[in-house]
């Protein structure tokens, strides 16, 4: 109990160090484009009080879907953080729901290897993507959040010097700078055509490395509870992940 507090504490902590790091970089750029009034916008300011929503100037309320983006991506990298800390301390099969975990207990409870490679060998997936105009927000303004997010995960690795991180910092910047010139949300409703585009990008960009992915980590879940790590190597061995609309 008091080591999985720890971990939920340190997780706060992360995830307040990068919000205030993400939050203040935001702040400086709005208060360098002479937007001062905005940048005292953001939250989580240290109890700095804002105007009351009859006083808000205008674009307050893209200031504000900014800073709480930029605190989902500081709680999903503290949460991703965490969990590499825990799998490294304990092992694959703490992380509940994770190939790990259900590989390690089908085995305790008296699975072989032989039964569970013939079960996930029947696996199929199908993943639904949905072809109609639910997305408000702008293509250009998910990629400029996707960028955000890699670099703050950059900045996790210990390999860089000082001044090297210093650079990725101003990249941030950059890239906040980025997603406040562009507009939050579609100025008209998109049509199924714009969502099947945009479907389609996921398809080529994002998919086929999350794909891979998980069967990497299938891979090597499966040698880490000792099974042989070469009985799944070919891709007719693994479960079948396809993509339905």
């Amino acid at each position: 109990m008091t080591s999985t507090l720890h971990t939920i504490d340190g997780e706060l902590g992360k995830t307040g160090h990068d919000l205030s790091m993400l939050t203040g970089l935001f702040g400086e750029m709005l208060r360098r484009q002479g937007h001062a009034d905005l940048a005292a916008m953001i939250p989580w300011q240290g109890g700095v009080a804002g105007p009351s929503p009859a006083d808000w100037p205008a674009r307050a309320s893209q200031v504000l879907a900014i800073s709480f983006q930029l605190l989902n991506m500081a709680e999903d990298n503290a949460a991703a953080q965490a969990r590499r800390t825990r799998e490294a301390d304990q092992g694959v099969h703490v992380e509940h729901g994770l190939w790990g975990e259900h590989l390690a207990q089908l085995k305790a409870t008296g699975a072989t290897e032989s039964q569970l490679r013939d079960l996930i060998r029947r696996v199929n997936v199908e993943a639904v993507l949905t072809a109609h105009p639910t997305e408000a927000k702008r293509g250009t303004v998910l990629e400029q959040h996707r960028e955000i997010y890699l670099l703050l995960v950059k900045l996790e690795n210990q390999m860089w010097t000082p001044l090297e991180r210093q650079s990725i910092i101003a990249d941030l910047s950059l890239a906040l700078e980025r997603l406040w010139r562009t507009g939050e949300v579609l100025i008209d409703r998109p049509q199924v055509l714009d969502e099947l585009d945009n479907i389609l990008h996921y398809l080529r960009e994002l998919l086929p490395e999350t794909v891979h992915r998980h069967d990497q980590r299938l891979r090597q879940a499966w040698g880490a509870v000792g099974f042989d790590a070469g009985a799944l190597a070919e891709p007719a061995a693994l479960p079948r992940i396809g993509f339905g609309t």
